[in-house]
């Protein structure tokens, strides 16, 4: 009976053991990671590299993001598909023998993006290259062309976010739009007034309202533009409240450029 037992413990053993072989040489089938060959970085890895600045970390992942990144024309593929992660602080720390529970979050907003099997990774907005590296990342993903104007938004919007930064909290969608963040932006300051203080800001700025809106369009034979209108206003000091639009292009590969400094800004 025991040699039975071990024989079958040993035979288990054996299927799990060739198992987890099969699933590192394919580890798209499952969506697993194993461990990351020499010269490849891992999310461990940029957890320590950000450890000194920010302390322990974790990596909150944005699937939203991963279905906006394949494209809409293809058949999307769960498994091929890249992995995006935003850096958070853990939910729960030791302190001297405390369990502190974090509130706030307490590190700026920093994107990274992994191959789906996670061997590689690519630091997005908040690292240096943001950019090159997402361009990066989209030649190792699987092959996508952007082919019409809502490929283009998407793509663009997705770069906005996880490679330029700009949160979506604070981009101009319409007119209307851009009025109700205005009286939030003063009501968040405690101005008692904000509706008032918003309605004489939109009066300075009807000449701008067919501005205020995300515009895509063609450019060139083979790209896509994106004017992304985003509100701004100073974090210290009067509020000097303005609408800075940044170009955006996108090429039929779905790689993303942008001038750092806004093409036009309105106040």
């Amino acid at each position: 009976m025991l040699a039975k037992s071990a024989k079958r413990v040993k035979a288990i053993g054996v299927f799990v053991t060739l198992g987890l072989l099969f699933v590192c040489r394919h580890p798209f089938l499952l969506g697993q990671a194993c461990s990351p060959k020499d010269g490849e970085t891992s999310l461990a890895a940029v957890a320590e590299e950000v450890k000194a600045q920010f302390g322990g970390v974790r990596f909150h992942r944005e699937e939203e993001l991963e279905e906006q990144f394949i494209a809409h024309s293809l058949a999307p593929s769960d498994s091929l598909a890249p992995h995006f992660y935003q850096l958070q602080k853990p939910r729960y720390e030791l302190s001297d023998g405390k369990v502190i529970d974090n509130v706030a979050n307490g590190i700026p907003t920093m994107f990274v993006a992994t191959t789906a099997n996670e061997h590689k990774v690519f630091k997005l907005y908040g690292f240096g290259s943001p950019e090159q590296e997402f361009n990066h990342l989209v030649a190792e993903a699987p092959a996508q062309k952007v082919r019409n104007l809502a490929g283009a938004m998407s793509r663009g919007l997705l770069c906005a976010q996880v490679v330029y930064g700009f949160s979506p909290q604070w981009w101009v969608a319409d007119p209307a739009n851009a009025k109700l963040k205005a009286a939030n932006h003063f009501f968040a300051e405690g101005h008692h007034d904000g509706l008032l203080k918003a309605q004489k800001w939109w009066n300075s700025m009807k000449q701008y309202e067919s501005l205020m809106r995300i515009n895509v369009s063609k450019e060139g034979a083979q790209g896509f533009a994106i004017d992304l209108p985003v509100f701004w206003a100073p974090v210290e000091g009067p509020s000097i409240l303005q609408i800075n639009i940044y170009h955006i292009s996108v090429s039929e590969a779905g790689t993303c450029h942008m001038n750092p400094q806004p093409a036009r800004s309105l106040q």
